[in-house]
């Protein structure tokens, strides 16, 4: 191939899929607070798969005692309409927001519905 005949790498080639997370298990420490959105009004992310941007409608943010946050997302990985269940930390360059929650002013993804992932334990409030 002659030089005049390349092209320059585009920012799609250079990222790379994201990391997904693993689900929790008590050996990973507290669990997470779970914050969910009302079917019609969850904010959606953009996730990178198949060289592609892919839609990917949010149903729930899992915050970690440590700090770490990842985001439980539907998405259709390989464009056949076949949605799958995926969680994803965030940020990473493999992700990105498409919008904010329906309704709500445009900010960072708030977190208006939260639930516990488990009940407490006996003796706690």
């Amino acid at each position: 191939m002659l030089p005049s005949e390349q092209h320059p790498p585009t920012i799609e080639s250079v990222i790379e899929e994201p990391e997904q997370a693993p689900p929790w298990r008590p050996e990973h420490g507290p669990a997470p607070q779970v914050h969910t959105w009302p079917c019609g009004g969850r904010p959606a992310l953009e996730v990178y798969a198949n060289g592609r941007w892919r839609y990917a409608p949010v149903g729930a943010r899992h915050d970690y005692a440590d700090g770490r946050v990842a985001y439980l997302v539907e998405v259709d990985l390989d464009g056949s309409t076949s949605v799958s269940h995926r969680a994803y930390w965030w940020p990473q360059p493999g992700l990105r927001k498409a919008h904010g929650p329906v309704g709500a002013a445009d900010a960072a993804m708030p977190r208006p519905h939260v639930r516990r992932s488990r009940p407490p334990a006996q003796g706690q409030a």
